[in-house]
């Protein structure tokens, strides 16, 4: 077991390495993206940044099209490829149904390069990834699978009861 003193303010910090654990080529540790796609740190901070900020444009709603002015939209998530060239936004709307969402999801797509644009101001990257906004089907399918579960639920009761 390797011990190292650091000093930071003028204080003295020991640091202590575990055997066995190198953090020198940790793709979580670094930040970097792994080759096999796997995300890396750097980039989950970056796709939480685009999504804060996201929410806070979209709010603003800057843009005159009626369509983007009748729903209350939430980004929920954002997936960034490891190049940050590309960004897909998933979203929810409050009160959406499936075909409310759709013209509200080409109305995003069709203002997507001025989103970037007011995204780019914003954030501190090279290159301000491009936007490819999608309906969130996490809650549609959370939803079901508590359906499945409590129809399950519900026969195990009565198989108990008979």
């Amino acid at each position: 077991m390797r011990q190292r003193v650091f000093k930071i303010h003028g204080k003295a910090v020991q640091r202590i390495d575990l055997p066995g654990i190198s953090r020198k080529n940790d793709p979580q540790a670094s930040g970097k993206a792994t080759r096999k796609g796997g995300g890396g740190l750097r980039l989950l901070k970056i796709a939480e940044e685009i999504r804060r900020y996201l929410n806070l444009i979209l709010r603003q709603n800057q843009f005159l099209d009626p369509e983007l002015g009748r729903h209350l939209i939430n980004i929920t998530h954002v997936r960034v490829t490891p190049d940050l060239r590309q960004a897909f936004v998933s979203l929810t709307a409050l009160g959406d149904t499936g075909e409310d969402l759709d013209p509200l999801i080409q109305a995003l797509n069709t203002h997507s390069p001025s989103i970037r644009f007011a995204l780019a101001r914003m954030v501190d990257l090279r290159m301000t990834p491009a936007l490819t906004f999608e309906r969130d089907t996490h809650a549609e399918r959370a939803h079901a699978l508590d359906t499945l579960l409590v129809q399950a639920r519900h026969r195990s009761v009565a198989g108990d009861g008979a």
